[in-house]
């Protein structure tokens, strides 16, 4: 049998055991896993731009030791070149935002955030 427990932290390592219950009756318990939850997945907003640089924000990723890579590159289909792409870590999980500067005029870019931990 197959089941999901939902409604967990992320980044979190949660006990797990099975027992088998027939009417009033428990058989033995399993070994315990202990399984850890994938880090959440930050949801990225945009604050503010210029005309050279974005403001970000994004939803925390969770616990303590996750880290935020923010990327960035111009569009492709304009003449992109490796000078136009450009990314930055972030440290601890409390900064939840950036500001990328230096960027071209009239220009659209792909933004991403991922998020981490030493897991």
């Amino acid at each position: 049998m197959k089941t999901t427990i939902s409604g967990l932290n992320p980044s979190t390592t949660y006990s797990i055991q099975v027992a088998a219950v027939n009417g009033e009756l428990i058989g033995p318990y399993s070994a315990a896993v202990d399984p850890l939850t994938k880090v959440a997945v930050p949801v990225l907003m945009s604050d503010s731009t210029t005309a050279t640089s974005i403001s970000l924000s994004w939803t925390s990723a969770g616990s303590e030791g996750v880290m935020y890579e923010v990327e960035w590159q111009r569009d492709t289909s304009v003449g992109c070149t490796d000078e136009d792409t450009g990314s930055t870590t972030i440290t601890g999980g409390s900064m939840t935002s950036y500001t990328i500067t230096g960027l071209e005029e009239d220009s659209r870019y792909a933004v991403t955030v991922n998020a981490s931990n030493s897991l």
